[in-house]
């Protein structure tokens, strides 16, 4: 058992299911020789906070400034579907902020944002300007559902809309009504439609083609 065994299997476990218990119950081994490693619990939390920004993926800086946005996004998406983290699934991500993870400094989130500034600046962006669209970007990654979002999931979800619509009668939400028997909306398509709709809009709103 290591540091890094503990925190992969941690990972793993649902936030509002975890206990030292059910962690050490999944290590085969018992909560006291969870202690050589850990104090405590939170100290689990900050370890799988710093793994996650450790592991994601660094962005070309040479790349214009919409694409590099485009490729964060969408490239933030892609990893989480390649590394699953029931831990951090619902949250808000608040262990994640601007510039620290779990309320201590990390050098891999400075290292981004160092990255991002220049980027921006280079295509035209003021100082100003740079640190807003880093907080939008940061605000987006953090809390939008979409990121984990899967076809499946998103089909689910839109044959219950289905048998609203049939319970509550022809004619109540016209509108609405218009999409009986249409498709589920395409997952990958819906966010990237919802990337570029960022981008455009932090183009208009800032001025920078």
């Amino acid at each position: 058992m290591t540091r890094e065994s503990i925190i992969r299997v941690a990972a793993k476990i649902p936030r509002e299911e975890f206990s030292l218990g059910r962690l050490a119950e999944a290590l085969g081994t018992s909560p006291q020789s969870i202690y050589h490693y850990f104090p405590n619990k939170e100290s689990i939390f900050t370890s799988i906070a710093l793994e996650i920004a450790k592991a994601l993926p660094m962005t070309d800086p040479e790349l214009p400034w919409r694409a590099y946005l485009q490729e964060i996004m969408l490239g933030y998406r892609k990893f989480l579907h390649e590394n699953d983290y029931p831990f951090v699934r619902g949250l808000n991500y608040d262990g994640l902020a601007i510039f620290r993870v779990a309320g201590a400094p990390s050098e891999d989130m400075m290292r981004r944002l160092d990255q991002l500034l220049a980027v921006l600046r280079r295509d035209g962006f003021g100082s100003e300007a740079s640190m807003e669209v880093w907080v939008i970007l940061q605000n987006f990654l953090r809390r939008s559902d979409l990121h984990r979002a899967q076809d499946d999931a998103m089909s689910e979800v839109w044959d219950e809309l289905m048998v609203d619509i049939g319970e509550a009668g022809g004619g109540l939400y016209p509108e609405v009504e218009k999409w009986v028997g249409a498709p589920a909306p395409d997952v990958d398509s819906l966010y990237q439609s919802v990337v570029d709709v960022i981008i455009e809009g932090i183009s208009v709103r800032f001025g920078v083609k």
